[in-house]
């Protein structure tokens, strides 16, 4: 009897150690998506850029520096919407959009507006 006493134990034990052994989840991404805003050529300073998640209810903004560069970072997996809305009324009167989804596989993403 004690035998079969130690055996139930020694099974209940491996379940339960089993059962404490998953795996963590992932880390977040911290991906990157970046571009420029040019027109005719020349790069567009001081342009809103606003970045929608699909994925979760958020949105993002920055301006465009100098020579036209912006940069979002911090970002997790999903679709996300880069507007231009801030665009000088003599080069275009709406606003300009791009797509671009990020993944582990593809963690970062260049766009041109």
């Amino acid at each position: 009897m004690g035998r079969y006493r130690r055996l139930l134990c020694a099974a209940a034990l491996g379940i339960a150690v089993g059962a404490c052994d998953s795996t963590a989840p992932p880390p977040p991404l911290d991906g990157r998506i970046d571009g420029a805003v040019h027109a005719e050529g020349e790069p567009l300073s001081g342009v809103l850029l606003q970045l929608e998640s699909s994925t979760a209810a958020t949105t993002r903004s920055t301006v465009s520096r100098a020579d036209g560069t912006f940069g979002f970072d911090g970002l997790d997996e999903g679709d996300y919407a880069v507007r231009a809305a801030g665009l000088p009324d003599r080069v275009l009167p709406e606003a300009l959009e791009a797509q671009a989804s990020l993944s582990r596989q593809q963690p970062s993403r260049r766009v041109e507006l």
